[in-house]
């Protein structure tokens, strides 16, 4: 390295305005890294990719005599496409309420959660009530019990 390199004063810059230059640099950098792209503040495409999958399956599985059902997950694993339907829920679950709950706290976290709960509980039981049979069908597969 030579000394003109070294010196910012040999360039014609003084050494304030160069550490200055150098600080504002480091500030933006830091501020661009702290906040995520916009692509990943909103929804996770991909999560619901594999969400849709699944439900496929689901639905090819629940096919009597479909050659399609030999590439679904049941035949090549313990678990079928459920269990990644509801591992892939909570994960989505977990992924918007946890940003939730560091952005606004345990206490507004749980109380959206509780809310969400709220809205989606009286649907299942109006679901039960309707199609008694039906939904305690779904409710036997749904707890393998069936």
């Amino acid at each position: 390295m030579t000394a003109l390199a070294a010196d910012p004063t040999a360039s014609g810059v003084s050494a304030d305005v160069a550490s200055t230059d150098h600080a504002v640099a480091i500030t933006a950098w830091r501020e661009r890294i702290a906040k995520p792209p916009a692509a990943l503040v909103g929804r996770d495409l991909r999560l619901d990719l594999f969400r849709g999958l699944a439900l496929w399956f689901i639905f090819l599985d629940q096919i009597p005599n479909n050659i399609v059902s030999l590439i679904t997950v049941r035949n090549y694993g313990f678990s079928d496409a459920r269990e990644i339907f509801i591992f892939i829920s909570g994960y989505t679950a977990a992924f918007v309420y946890g940003r939730v709950m560091r952005n606004r706290g345990f206490v507004l976290a749980s109380a959206s959660i509780l809310r969400r709960s709220g809205q989606i509980l009286p649907r299942i039981s109006a679901s039960l009530l309707l199609h008694p049979n039906r939904g305690l069908r779904l409710l036997l597969i749904f707890f393998h019990i069936l």
